[in-house]
């Protein structure tokens, strides 16, 4: 009697153990089903050079069954239309186009009138709205007014105190920052020294989100280290004055004469290469200084891995004391011990994780010979930096970033 109680009695436990455990996966199922349901709209001005938006939306569409994107050009795509992609499971369902006009200004209040446009035209709901950027953002904060979208994300990708020349554009641009980073759900920043602008500007820690640009890290196929030429230096950006390069090309000629067979590879155009390449031509650097021009991103990274030094000679400017830059997190990435100004703040990380070498800005030429011969004269060094540096960058991968993220977002977003 006393075993047929026992025997029942352990057939109920297991009964109510399986049945909570059904329960429990049921509720697990369901969560992801609604996460994976959430439906989302990307609105961000976009430039020529390959930036944050792109892998943002990529990991979006692996994971969310409904993304909308909003592209607007910027001034350095003038003529080009702003577009609406919509997506189901990560197919394009519907593309709309608006077109802009040749004056910058005025494109900007198009942005705001076409954003409303692509997005009332949809006669929908969505959950999460990404505003990428301020004025986008700002979008996004009516539409939460209007009950069309429920959680705003204001994504700072770039900050500059003086972002425009002209006052009234960058009180305006500081004003809609403001009106953002105070009606957004969450605040995310690409830099440290964005997330203490923000502090200063009243938002709380839980709402004030570090999202840091990254790299895709399973793209990236590295090379060893006997295949590598340490003495090929690599440099991945857009051509204009204040990327610095041209501090680099004037101290080229000492490094030719101390490191037999060095190079230089630059990738990328801009409105300052043909000044570069005349100077190139008049210190005699033709064979030494190598213009691979634009390329495609998947080519950049299989180039990248060739080479042995990174360079990211950022000079001050408006933009770079706050900035993140994607190409110094992808010299890492690749095992290229870097060289950078000490200008954006990851330097502050190149020093401290010994990742490479930071130069003062302002005695540039001089500090890059003098480091550049110090890491390729030294193998001990260059392999300790190099290993260094493969480890730092694994901390940054692009989807990783997003999932910790966006986790936190979808979560409030449920409560």
């Amino acid at each position: 009697m006393e075993n047929s109680h026992k025997q029942t009695r352990n057939r109920r436990e297991h009964f109510v153990t399986k049945r909570r455990a059904s329960t429990k996966n049921t509720r697990l199922e369901s969560q992801s089903m609604t996460t994976r349901h959430t439906k989302i709209i990307v609105s961000s001005h976009v430039s020529s050079v390959d930036g944050t938006t792109k892998p943002f939306v990529k990991h979006l569409l692996t994971k969310f069954n409904y993304v909308t994107v909003i592209y607007h050009p910027f001034s350095d795509r003038t003529g080009e239309p702003s577009t609406c992609d919509s997506y189901v499971s990560g197919v394009l369902k519907e593309k709309k186009e608006a077109k802009n006009t040749p004056h910058e200004n005025t494109n900007y209040i198009l942005h705001i009138l076409y954003n409303f446009y692509f997005i009332l035209s949809k006669k929908n709901r969505f959950d999460l709205f990404v505003g990428i950027d301020c004025l986008n953002a700002f979008c996004g904060i009516i539409l939460k007014r209007l009950k069309i979208v429920n959680k705003v994300i204001l994504y700072t990708v770039d900050y500059a105190k003086l972002r425009y020349e002209n006052k009234i554009m960058n009180n305006t641009y500081h004003l809609l920052d403001n009106i953002c980073v105070k009606n957004s759900d969450f605040v995310w920043n690409v830099s440290k020294r964005i997330c203490e602008v923000r502090r200063q500007q009243g938002l709380k820690e839980d709402k004030n989100l570090f999202v840091p640009n990254g790299v895709h890290i399973n793209k990236v196929k590295h090379l060893s280290l006997e295949t590598i030429d340490k003495r090929s230096f690599i440099y991945i950006g857009h051509l204009k004055k204040e990327k610095g390069m041209h501090l680099i090309i004037n101290s080229f000629p000492t490094i030719v004469e101390n490191i037999p067979n060095a190079h230089l590879f630059i990738i990328g155009d801009g409105p300052y290469r043909a000044e570069l390449e005349n100077l190139v031509q008049n210190l005699g650097l033709k064979n030494f200084v190598i213009f691979l021009g634009a390329m495609n991103h998947e080519s950049i990274l299989k180039e990248i891995v060739k080479h042995g030094i990174g360079l990211a000679p950022y000079t001050k400017e408006k933009y770079t004391f706050y900035c993140s830059p994607i190409k110094v997190k992808e010299y890492l990435a690749a095992g290229c011990p870097v060289i950078i100004t000490d200008v954006p703040d990851i330097s502050l990380d190149v020093k401290k994780h010994k990742l490479g070498f930071v130069v003062n800005e302002e005695n540039l030429q001089d500090e890059f010979v003098k480091y550049s011969l110090k890491l390729i004269g030294n193998p001990d060094l260059y392999k300790e930096c190099r290993n260094n540096a493969l480890k730092y960058a694994s901390n940054y991968d692009w989807d990783a970033i997003y999932d910790k993220s966006l986790k936190r977002v979808i979560s409030c977003n449920k409560t």
